[in-house]
């Protein structure tokens, strides 16, 4: 079924892999043809123009590679699609990272990256959109984690820069819904709950990857894990005139993760001479696996995200991943 009419134009960042990916080619399957998107890695990026096409042929997609933390990566992804296609319909805020560590032993430039990323570079697209979507009566959909509402060890500056994107976007749905724009967060499970290529990709050996998942999904309430494609119906929904009365709002999808942990806190409170239980990724407490050797002296591993397979990944990369 069709959720919007083939005018309206769609701009999605880190749309390389992963629930980028998956959004771009939904939209297409829901009535959209004419996209801009944006990602780091260019082989990412036409594998989605290629799946965007694979499903209507007819689809007109504008690709614009380049890290987000550039201003002028920004002011090309607005401006090309306004010299493109004339409008912006609908902004989805998708791309973030993270980096792996305890706040206490990480350094403050690696809260700046992450804050560049998460935050700073979707006001910068919002302010640069906003002028268009007042005149389509547009929408902004942005891409949190359930990590805004709940602190998860070793990704401290994450869990803080997405409570941060959620009052951003609760702040431009106030202050610009007297223009007739709507700005709403998504807030899929981490993860350990939403299956996505991005924990390979930073190291983590796929075998020990899937012997977590496989845990998990008989551990989880509703037996399974989720997918991109599950994030991806979700952003369809928000994005269109289905959700017209919805504004600055929150989304969890988690599968009712929440309600497990709750439970097993449950557990641990009436069984307090027990060790608290965790919901661990994998059998032992550690929020990812550390490597044999020691970390070496030097500078930090670059970034490893989701839509950047251009560089080698090792077992120490896998303490700096990309996260949605």
């Amino acid at each position: 079924m069709k959720l919007f009419s083939d005018e309206k134009v769609v701009i999605i960042t880190g749309a390389s892999s992963g629930i980028g990916q998956e959004t771009a080619v939904k939209f297409v399957e829901k009535g959209i043809t004419k996209l801009c998107l944006n990602g780091r890695n260019g082989e990412g990026l036409e594998k989605t123009k290629q799946d965007c096409l694979a499903v209507n042929k007819d689809a007109d997609v504008l690709l614009v590679q380049g890290d987000l933390r550039s201003e002028g990566i920004c002011e090309k992804i607005v401006n090309g699609c306004i010299a493109k296609f004339g409008r912006i319909d609908i902004l989805f805020n998708n791309a973030g990272l993270t980096k792996i560590g305890l706040i206490v032993d990480q350094p403050i430039e690696n809260y700046e990256t992450v804050f560049d990323v998460n935050v700073k570079s979707a006001i910068r697209l919002t302010k640069l959109c906003i002028p268009y979507l007042r005149e389509t009566k547009g929408n902004i959909v942005n891409n949190s984690s359930i990590l805004a509402n709940t602190p998860i060890e070793s990704m401290g500056y994450y869990c803080m820069s997405k409570a941060a994107l959620d009052m951003f976007t609760k702040c431009i749905a106030l202050e610009e819904g007297k223009n007739g724009i709507r700005a709403n967060n998504i807030n899929p499970g981490n993860y350990r709950i939403i299956e996505t290529p991005f924990v390979v990709n930073a190291g983590i050996p796929k075998e020990l990857y899937e012997q977590a998942w496989a845990k998990l999904r008989k551990d989880h309430p509703i037996g399974r894990l989720g997918f991109g494609q599950d994030v991806a119906s979700l952003v369809m929904f928000v994005a269109s005139e289905q959700a017209d009365f919805m504004s600055g709002s929150s989304v969890v999808m988690d599968g009712g993760h929440f309600s497990l942990t709750a439970n097993m806190e449950m557990d641990t409170a009436h069984n307090h001479h027990q060790n608290k239980k965790r919901f661990p990724l994998f059998a032992s407490n550690d929020p990812l696996p550390k490597p044999e050797n020691p970390k070496p002296k030097g500078p930090e591993p670059d970034d490893i995200d989701d839509d950047d397979d251009s560089k080698p990944k090792t077992a120490h990369a896998s303490r700096d991943h990309r996260c949605n």
